[in-house]
């Protein structure tokens, strides 16, 4: 059986725990289970039916009928655990604030804390579907986070896959001055392999990513994107357009809007933000985002397209 080590360095709070809520634990089912969600992400533009995308994914990560291909362990786990404040960060008390967010908050895995994972392949996986599941990983390190609020900045990781020369051209790295180079690359390389099939599913051809950083200055630590996304962008947003989320538990509506924190190799933060669909509550939120990063004059922002 196949396997590699992959060095995992956690960039943003990772909020993630087992039985006993209260205590952070790094699961592989969750980690399993987002990796599924992207290589959907990734697959969906590439195939013409649901019953497709249906078969090509149970091929590789299983079904009821079907075992995974793949293995995922825990090797290490991370030894730096504090709370994270879960309203993105916000610990403002009470007076003056609406609400007590100081007191809204979990013990996480904290930033500059690393753990390292174990990828075994089955001997019946082939290259192309070994390269999918790379792909999976890519994009859950470039785009993605683990955990709980992993939309609003949380569980963000950076990923090393070691000693693997077959996929030296996926680049896990965030040159500087090359986040919107790197992210063409490798998310539009196969655009004209695109089919018509629509999903209800987020899609990579059906979503808006955008690259932001401050026009002024570089944010230097996860704790500056934190704030000016959610005081600058999140919040003023919602207010600009008269929601107060975006997203619901009850009843359940995943927010269409994703927001996550990366890191160049120089060492500077960027935020990344990933509109899913088009419409939410009868708005068009991806028109409404991107009519608002024209107007705001804080962030210089890029669309990520493959045109």
């Amino acid at each position: 059986m196949e396997s590699f080590l992959i060095d995992a360095e956690i960039l943003t709070p990772i909020i993630m725990a087992g039985a006993e809520t209260a205590l952070p634990e790094i699961r592989t089912q969750s980690i399993k289970g987002l990796l599924r969600w992207w290589y959907r992400f990734y697959k969906s533009s590439l195939v013409n039916s649901l019953d497709e995308l249906k078969k090509a994914e149970a091929e590789i990560w299983g079904s009821t009928d079907k075992a995974s291909l793949i293995k995922l362990r825990i090797l290490s786990k991370p030894d730096s655990t504090q709370y994270a404040h879960l309203c993105m960060n916000d610990q403002r008390t009470k007076s003056p604030a609406s609400k007590p967010y100081d007191k809204i908050k979990r013990k996480s895995y904290y930033p500059h804390a690393t753990f390292q994972l174990k990828l075994s392949f089955s001997p019946f996986c082939t290259l192309s579907k070994k390269k999918e599941v790379i792909i999976s990983l890519w994009l859950l390190s470039m785009l993605g986070g683990i955990g709980a609020r992993w939309r609003r900045g949380f569980g963000s990781i950076k990923l090393k896959i070691n000693n693997q020369t077959e996929y030296e051209d996926f680049s896990f790295e965030y040159p500087a001055n090359r986040v919107e180079e790197i992210l063409k690359t490798h998310l539009y390389n196969n655009a004209s392999q695109w089919t018509s099939f629509s999903s209800n599913f987020p899609t990579l051809k059906n979503t808006k990513i955008y690259y932001l950083k401050p026009s002024d200055y570089c944010w230097n630590t996860w704790q500056q994107v934190m704030n000016d996304l959610r005081d600058k962008f999140y919040r003023t947003f919602k207010k600009k357009i008269g929601l107060s989320s975006i997203g619901s538990a009850n009843p359940r509506k995943p927010s269409p809007l994703a927001i996550q924190i990366k890191q160049t190799q120089a060492g500077d933060f960027f935020g990344i933000v990933l509109v899913f669909r088009k419409y939410f509550r009868q708005r068009d939120i991806q028109l409404e985002i991107n009519d608002f990063l024209k107007e705001q004059t804080f962030f210089q922002y890029k669309e990520v397209t493959y045109v």
